[in-house]
């Protein structure tokens, strides 16, 4: 499902949807590991629920590709929610589904 940058934008498209329901059996497996800053949700279930209501609004913001590579059953991803907030996020692969999502948040320099 995650082979180009243009399957990663339209990712991000799903994901704005705010449709979780239908973004997470889309592109996640029942049995997902979803890791970001501090958080770990198991099961497409518990990711569902953590996109409806333990994300904050900054996500309903414009999201750009900024960068994507895939190899084997790995797809790597630095995007950026605009204005000036950017993410790197590493995908395992099981299939077409994300098994193990792992997001981190990368600061531009001079901030603090």
């Amino acid at each position: 499902m995650l082979k180009t940058k243009a399957d990663m934008i339209q990712y991000f498209k799903d994901f704005n949807s705010r449709d979780f329901d239908m973004f997470v059996n889309k592109y996640y497996d029942k049995d997902v590991l979803f890791e970001t800053a501090g958080v770990s949700i198991k099961g497409s279930k518990n990711l569902i629920e953590y996109f409806k209501t333990g994300i904050p609004a900054l996500l309903s913001k414009p999201i750009t590709v900024l960068n994507f590579m895939k190899e084997n059953d790995l797809a790597a991803c630095e995007f950026m929610i605009e204005p000036d907030f950017f993410f790197a996020g590493f995908y395992s692969l099981k299939g077409d589904k994300i098994i193990h999502g792992r997001v981190y948040r990368r600061f531009p320099a001079g901030s603090s």
